[in-house]
């Protein structure tokens, strides 16, 4: 049987998804590498699976992150083309999905 279904904002954060989530903004403020991005954003979906969070809200949970970050990635100036924030969330979100799909 499957937890009933929260809003990303109500889900109780586990030390290490608060870590993560930290982690993937502080990545988007700061415009990190995709590279890093990814890993962090594959560690996260690994982490939203072991506790039977659905794709759907891990893919609004990451953007929910890039809404966080998106005024930090504005102030940096003008972005290099892929890096704006719905690119990102675009990314993230294809990245959370091939983890999800992943046979373990």
């Amino acid at each position: 049987m499957e937890p009933p279904r929260r809003e990303p904002s109500t889900i109780a954060l586990t030390p290490r998804q608060d870590r993560l989530e930290a982690e993937i903004t502080a990545l988007l403020s700061g415009g990190s590498s995709r590279s890093e991005l990814r890993e962090a954003v594959y560690q996260l979906a690994d982490a939203l699976r072991t506790q039977r969070i659905g794709v759907e809200r891990a893919v609004a949970l990451a953007h929910a992150l890039v809404e966080r970050a998106a005024p930090a990635m504005a102030a940096r100036g003008p972005l290099a083309v892929g890096a704006a924030p719905a690119d990102c969330a675009e990314m993230m979100e294809r990245w959370i999905a091939t983890r999800y799909r992943r046979a373990d």
